[in-house]
């Protein structure tokens, strides 16, 4: 984030209007004091009319436009308002928190419900992404040492691909040069842009960043924060500068949930393995489609992961409820009666072997899942369901990443690498330990036959 931009939201004294549209508000402005929150929102706060009586009548507003000593913002995405009443001539105060400020922005081009282009930023994932910004050369004289090092920045050809209500997304590098002659530094993180041809709310062309996003936290296993961004209005398509975006949820890890270890070690996948630009283009479909399914793969990674017991009914109920939905569909493979059995089947092969015997994995994965619900006796193993609930966390990802991209491809990426392999061990010593706090499904009785 700009300098400007940090002094801005460190604190900053101004003038705000609600509901600007073109330099238009719906009320008076209001002297106040904006200010950015230990968990990335924006709280704005200002003193409210002695005279007037707005506690019944107040409507929420849709945005908040302020010109402050450091600048002009834009607030959107209003999460709560609260006002604070006093007596005995003290001041009351309104209280609003956003969790985006758009920064830069002039009065006459922030109109309400036009925006036309959002980005954000992502550094650290341009191997994943496959995408090359930078080559560095390194030249040596004849002993060896180093004489010089030439970089070459160079953006990289965009990838576009289009999603519904008239929308495109697409992905792209970008390169900011920074710093004084002797003191250069190179910003170039991988651009991911949604816009339209025509304006949209803000927060429609912000989800399908969001839901990718949550591709990235899953491969890296952590929240991976974007590093600013870029938005476009559609009341003037040209501006000289485009204003910045500061959003909380992609660009600050929530509290209790952790980072990645590490950027530079290998992802689980990579865009390559789901099917490039098109595949993202399809993941956000199933998001908008199946958010059921959707909450259970990624919600660790925005809110933090739950306990065991919680953790592991909810993986297996989205396995449950995304086999019963194929079921209701007509596919074939569906109608296996056992349904974390049929979605091994599916994926196949790949984690036949990673699991050991998917027959015994669904009967153990089963009958605990049947007994932590029903049987008040069951003490489990916090332990073994922890294994489980990966297990199956990981069958269901990959279930779903091969069907965003087509191929087979991803689940077999996914149960090869590094990062679940010593859970994959774990799970095949489960299985075979017999005195393991875990149990089987029961198997339906065979009826006599009649003499």
């Amino acid at each position: 984030m700009e300098e400007k931009d940090e002094s801005l939201l460190s604190g900053s004294l101004g003038y705000f209007w609600e509901d600007v549209r073109l330099g238009k508000s719906s009320g008076g402005k209001a002297r106040g004091f904006l200010k950015r929150l230990n968990d990335g929102n924006v709280q704005l706060e200002y003193f409210l009319d002695e005279e007037s009586d707005q506690g019944d009548t107040y409507k929420f507003p849709k945005c908040i436009y302020g010109a402050t000593v450091n600048g002009h913002v834009l607030l959107l995405d209003l999460v709560r308002s609260r006002v604070t009443r006093r007596t005995h001539g003290l001041p009351s105060v309104r209280t609003q928190t956003a969790g985006t400020a758009i920064l830069g922005v002039m009065p006459g081009h922030a109109k309400l419900d036009a925006v036309t282009s959002v980005s954000v930023f992502f550094p650290g994932v341009t191997h994943w992404a496959g995408l090359q910004t930078v080559k560095e050369e390194a030249r040596s004289d004849d002993r060896g040492r180093g004489k010089s090092v030439s970089l070459h920045v160079e953006a990289a050809p965009k990838q576009e691909c289009r999603l519904s209500k008239g929308r495109m997304i697409s992905i792209a590098s970008h390169w900011k040069l920074g710093g004084t002659v002797d003191d250069r530094s190179i910003f170039a993180p991988v651009a991911l842009e949604c816009s339209a041809r025509r304006a949209q709310p803000f927060r429609d062309l912000l989800d399908p960043l969001v839901q990718i996003q949550d591709i990235l936290n899953i491969a890296y296993a952590g929240f991976v924060p974007a590093r600013g961004g870029r938005v476009r209005f559609a009341a003037n398509e040209s501006p000289p500068v485009h204003p910045r975006v500061w959003c909380a949820r992609v660009m600050q890890a929530p509290e209790g949930v952790a980072a990645p270890k590490s950027m530079t070690a290998m992802p689980m996948f990579s865009l390559g393995h789901i099917g490039g630009i098109r595949g993202l283009a399809r993941w956000v479909k199933f998001c908008d489609q199946v958010p059921r399914v959707h909450r259970a793969l990624s919600l660790g990674y925005r809110i933090g992961v739950a306990n065991v017991e919680a953790r592991f009914l909810e993986v297996a109920s989205a396995i449950e409820y995304w086999v019963a939905l194929q079921d209701q569909a007509g596919l074939q493979w569906a109608q296996e009666k056992r349904r974390p059995l049929a979605l091994a089947n599916r994926v196949g092969k790949d984690f036949a072997a990673w699991v050991g015997d998917p027959k015994e994995w669904d009967s153990v994965f089963a009958g605990t899942y049947n007994a932590v619900k029903h049987d008040p006796k069951f003490v489990p193993d916090p332990y073994a369901l922890s294994h489980l609930a990966g297990s199956g966390w990981l069958l269901l990802l990959s279930a779903i990443l091969n069907r965003t991209s087509g191929t087979k491809l991803p689940g077999k990426v996914v149960m090869a690498s590094h990062r679940n392999a010593d859970l994959g061990r774990k799970v095949c010593d489960l299985l075979a330990d017999p005195n393991a706090r875990i149990k089987r499904r029961e198997e339906p009785r065979r009826k006599r036959k009649r003499t």
